[in-house]
């Protein structure tokens, strides 16, 4: 087993493994997405492992909104991209309208 906290860097990103405790028997995965401090729980290091890669790859390389979403959020983000861009409409304006019509509704 590695010596925690394990850290993987690329530039100027930084991602972080830390062990299980007593408290969280689940290993932590650390970052920061536009000043925000994100973690996301694994059973296994390697899963963690895995996961730290790959956010370390989409905040290296720009994709910061991607980092911070679960894999069914990203879907769900996906599928709400692709019907708004069906309708000509961007994702922001579509969620603004949504929430607007939230608000009526609800009211």
């Amino acid at each position: 087993m590695p010596t925690f906290p394990v850290k993987f860097s690329k530039g100027s990103q930084v991602v972080t493994i830390d062990a299980p405790s007593v408290a969280k028997p689940s290993y932590r995965v650390v970052f920061r997405v536009q000043q925000k401090r994100h973690s996301k729980y694994f059973k296994s290091y390697e899963e963690a492992r895995k996961r730290a890669n790959l956010i370390l790859t989409q905040i290296a390389s720009g994709n910061n909104l991607g980092a911070g979403f679960t894999t069914a959020e990203s879907q769900q983000f996906d599928l709400l991209r692709k019907s708004a861009k069906l309708r000509g409409v961007s994702p922001e304006k579509a969620i603004a309208n949504w929430i607007a019509s939230l608000t009526i509704i609800t009211w």
